[in-house]
C-alpha cells in the first residue's frame, strides 16, 4: 500500500495535486480528505466526483499533516487529502443508522460483519453524535478478534 499526502489552501490546488499525483502513475482507490468549515462542503464534492476513488471526509477545526519532508503540522483553514491506493477487493462499507443500542454491542455487530467479509481484517469506523460512545463500540470490536485502525467521529 502506498499513499500521498496532500496539504492544500484551496479546491483548486487539492485537485491539481492529485492530478499531477496520478499523472505521475499514482492510482488512489481511497481518500481520506479534512477540511476546514471555510471550504464548501458541496464544492469540494462535486470536483471530487470525477476521481475513480472512494472519498471519506470530515470537517475539522484544525487540519493535521505529517510527512518526512514537512514534518507534523496542524494548519487553520486548509484541506488535507490522504490518498491511498489500497486494493478496492479490501474494501467494504456498512451504513448503519444506531438508536438506543448498547454502543459495546453495535460495536460487536460490526465485527461479526467485518469477520464475514474478509479474513485478517483491520477496521476503520465513522461515527457520528456528541453522544456516541466510542470506547465501548471499540471494544465490541476488539471483542470479535479484530484491529481496530482508527475512526472518524463526526459531530
Amino acid at each position: 500500500m502506498n499513499h500521498k499526502i496532500i496539504n492544500a489552501y484551496s479546491i483548486q490546488q487539492l485537485t491539481k495535486s492529485i492530478d499531477k499525483h496520478m499523472e505521475e502513475g499514482f492510482t488512489p482507490s481511497l481518500a481520506f480528505i479534512y477540511i476546514s468549515p471555510v471550504y464548501s462542503i458541496k464544492k469540494i464534492i462535486s470536483k471530487l466526483t470525477i476521481y475513480p476513488f472512494l472519498v471519506i471526509g470530515s470537517t475539522t477545526s484544525g487540519e493535521i499533516f505529517a510527512d518526512k519532508m514537512h514534518g507534523i503540522h496542524a494548519v487553520e483553514e486548509s484541506i488535507v487529502c490522504m490518498l491511498l491506493d489500497i486494493d478496492p477487493s479490501a474494501i467494504a462499507l456498512k451504513f448503519q443508522h444506531l438508536e438506543d443500542k448498547e454502543y459495546y454491542n453495535v460495536g460487536k455487530e460490526i465485527g461479526q460483519w467485518v469477520n464475514h467479509q474478509f479474513e485478517k481484517s483491520a477496521t476503520i469506523t465513522i461515527t457520528s453524535g456528541l453522544a456516541f460512545d466510542n470506547d465501548a463500540y471499540i471494544q465490541g470490536i476488539e471483542s470479535e478478534g479484530l484491529e481496530y485502525i482508527f475512526g472518524l467521529g463526526l459531530l
